[in-house]
Formats: structure tokens, C-alpha cells, sequence
């Protein structure tokens, strides 16, 4: 679901997340410190990432600073918060 990508050639942070978001598909969701992949993979309007046909597709977000891994961790932690309320209700 990377359908382009701007960085440069032979960058392997491209081509990683090339294999993720075909293993993960819609499913990925990425974190990233500022820096090169923020550059060509979540500037607005612009978007490298594909969508399915629902519309979805992965998801990208960056911080500021060095903190990406407790960026992320906060994510997973409120996607499975909001997963186990959604399963509860149902």
C-alpha cells in the first residue's frame, strides 16, 4: 500500500515500510521520530500511502521530537483501550 515514495534511491527505511504495509496492509500503523521518512511519507495533502477499497488504509504519525517510541506505545495503548470498550459493548 506504499504506492511512491520520495526518498531517496536505495533508502531502507522505504523499502521497509514498502514489505510492512504489504504484509499489514491497512492494519499498519507507523510512528517516526521528525526526520527523513516524515519528509516523504505524512506531509499533507500529499500522501504516499494507498487506501483499500472501504477507504482505509495505513497510518502514519510523527513526533517532534526523540520521543517517537513512547509516541507509538501511547497509540497502542489507546487502540487496544478502545478495542476492549468496542468488544464489551458488543
Amino acid at each position: 500500500m506504499l504506492e511512491f515514495s520520495g526518498a531517496c534511491a536505495g533508502c531502507p527505511q522505504a523499502s521497509l515500510l514498502k514489505l510492512l504495509t504489504q504484509l499489514f496492509g491497512r492494519n499498519s500503523v507507523f510512528s517516526n521520530a521528525s526526520g527523513c521518512a516524515m519528509v516523504w511519507g505524512g506531509w499533507f495533502p500529499i500522501n504516499p500511502y494507498g487506501v483499500d477499497s472501504e477507504g482505509r488504509g495505513p497510518v502514519f504519525t510523527h513526533s517532534l521530537f526523540e520521543d517517537n517510541a513512547q509516541y507509538g506505545y501511547g497509540q497502542v495503548r489507546a487502540y487496544n483501550n478502545r478495542l476492549k470498550n468496542y468488544l464489551s459493548d458488543v
